[in-house]
Order: structure tokens, then sequence, then C-alpha cells
């Protein structure tokens, strides 16, 4: 699993913005229960708030932005962004990230409520040696009192926002979101149910409003996962020290886990690959994962006597894409496409 590490410049000045001690740990373990509560927005409240979502929650958040943006640049490959609208921004975290991946990007926007949040983006944004973040356009304002910029944007992010708002307010803000992107949207949440319930309702509705689907899913039909499942990937990250100050953690690293879908205005030639939904079970001589393809669910199960099939079987992780034949997304070995054997997706683990 590739591993993530925030920017040496996001590092030093993050250590610089948050000195770990008993008050930063108890306002870091307030937060984590209000973001845990499901409930609506907002959870900054006040400076030292700030301070404890940059040291505990912004790493992980990185991570999470960061591996959903590197599924749109695989799937995009001769796609580079110069505008990016990151919409409920809080310190600019999904900017740093875009950032890494695109360099030549240009032009950076925020729109964040929160003017603890503001100020401390600012700050940081001024570290960066990318010079199109030194000069990113911070501006204040409430997404759900129509506060959004003029103009479209190559990208656009809605990362933990949407599942912060009232219910009611959700789909009107995804809808102005939309209508700012000319390039690509995307939307990132937990990789909880709940998070995922909020990603699933947006991606019906942009797939609606003639978005088409660039990650993480092959289709652009209606999700085919039972109500008792969720689809989301882990992004392992490098604990910075100032977060595993704050959390009093041991292990140097830790799975950020997310749930996201990206669509785009750009034509999209259909998927020719499956994405693996989740950590595939090995057992002796036996390789069994389960895999959304351009057709539904499915699940496989690959023997060492497919020794090609075997060879990839064996290298696959959750959130990996397979090749595929034809219309039919399979391994070399894998029943035909008109095979009798029925597929079904295998309970989460």
């Amino acid at each position: 699993m590739r591993i993530t590490r925030l920017p040496e410049t996001l590092m030093e000045a993050l250590e610089l913005t948050s000195s770990p001690g008993r008050e930063l740990r108890q306002a870091a373990e307030n937060l984590s229960e209000r973001y845990r509560s499901d409930e609506p927005g907002p959870y900054i409240r006040n400076e030292l708030d700030a301070q404890a979502y940059t040291a505990m929650l912004l790493p992980a958040t990185f991570a999470q932005v960061q591996g959903a943006l590197a599924q749109v640049q695989a799937r995009q490959p001769d796609w580079a962004p110069k505008s990016l609208l990151d919409l409920g921004s809080g310190p600019g975290t999904a900017m740093w990230a875009a950032a890494e991946l695109w360099p030549e990007l240009g032009t950076f926007t925020a729109m964040e409520r929160s003017p603890e949040f503001l100020s401390m983006g600012q700050s940081l944004a001024g570290q960066s040696h990318c010079a199109g973040l030194r000069r990113s356009d911070w501006r204040q304002g409430d997404l759900t009192k129509n506060a959004m910029p003029r103009g479209r944007f190559d990208l656009v992010i809605l990362a933990h926002v949407v599942s912060e708002l009232p219910p009611a307010e959700r789909e009107s803000i995804v809808r102005s979101a939309w209508a700012a992107t000319a390039g690509t949207l995307l939307v990132v949440e937990p990789g909880t149910p709940f998070g995922f319930s909020v990603v699933r309702r947006a991606r019906e509705r942009l797939c609606r409003w003639g978005g088409q689907t660039v990650a993480p899913c092959p289709h652009g039909d209606d999700c085919p996962l039972p109500s008792n499942d969720w689809c989301h990937f882990p992004q392992r990250l490098e604990r910075p020290p100032t977060q595993r100050a704050v959390k009093e953690a041991t292990l140097a690293w830790e799975d950020a886990k997310y749930s996201f879908i990206a669509v785009t205005r750009q034509p999209m030639e259909p998927a020719t690959f499956s994405r693996i939904l989740r950590t595939p079970r090995r057992g002796k001589g036996i390789t069994r994962f389960a895999a959304c393809s351009p057709t539904g669910l499915e699940d496989r199960t690959v023997s060492k006597r497919e020794r090609e099939a075997w060879r990839m079987a064996r290298k696959i992780q959750w959130g990996d894409l397979l090749p595929s034949s034809g219309d039919h997304a399979h391994l070399p070995g894998d029943p035909p496409a008109d095979s009798d054997a029925p597929g079904s997706p295998s309970p989460r683990p």
C-alpha cells in the first residue's frame, strides 16, 4: 500500500501552529466526539478547536483527499487542472493535497465560514513551495447562504463538508458545486456507513444531472451495494509528530478510510476495469475477493492452478483496479460471461 506523507513545509508549519499539551489534547478529544456524533456542524467554535483540528484531523483528511485525487489522476492521466475551488476548505487541506499531485495548478480559491480556519489556512498556505497555493484566494462565506464564488473551476472539491450540512441543505450545495465545475467535482467523506450514504446520495444526483463517473465506480448505473454494506477505501498515512503527540499514538502510521465520488463534465470512455471492494481473503492455494465491475458486483475465486491469474491475485489490494476483457470484467480463469454460476457480494468482514 502506498504511504502518504505530509509535505515537509506543511509539517513544519503545523509544528509552529499547534503545541501539544493537556489543553490541546482535551480539545482534540472533544472535537473528535463531535465528528463521531454525525450531527450537523459547525464543529469549529474557537481558535483552540482549529488548532486541535490541524493537529489531529488534518493529516488523515490530507491522506483521504490525496488518495481520492490519485484515483482521479489515474483515470484522467492527460487531464491537468489549472484552477481549483475548495468549498468548506477548513485550513486548506484539500488544496495542499491537490498541489502535491498537480504542481502546475495556478489558481486556488477557498471558501470557508470559520474565521479561525481562514486565518490559519492563509498562514499555512503562505509556507507552501507551490506558488499558486501561496497566492490562494481565501473568502469567508456560508455555503448554506449561497456564498458561492462566481465563475467555473477545473476542479471543485467538497471534502468532509456535505455530511456536516443540515440534511435539507445537502442537495442544493452539491448542485451549486456542480454548477461551478468546469471539469471534475470530487466529494470526499469519512469511510463510515453514514459517510458513504452521503456520498451515495450525491452520486445519484450528479449522475442524474449528467455527470460522468471518474472514480471509484466503473459505471454510472445505480450503486449495486446492498443497504447493509458501504464502499470505502484505506489510505495509509505516516503520522506527523504533532498528530502522534496529540493522539498519544504509539504506531507511526494509520489507515485513513474514506468514501468518495468523482464525476466529470468531460466525455469518458467506458471503464475497462473492476475495483476491489475490500481486503482479499487469502487461503492455502486460493484467493477470494469482491469487486465492482462495469456489469455489477462480482465475487471471485482464483486458485493456484490458474498461474497467470494467481500471480495477479496474490498482489492485489483493497481499492486496486483490475483489467477487464471486453464487456465482462474478469481475471483469466474466471467463469465465462454466460456461466450459470451467479456472482454475489461477500459480506463485509
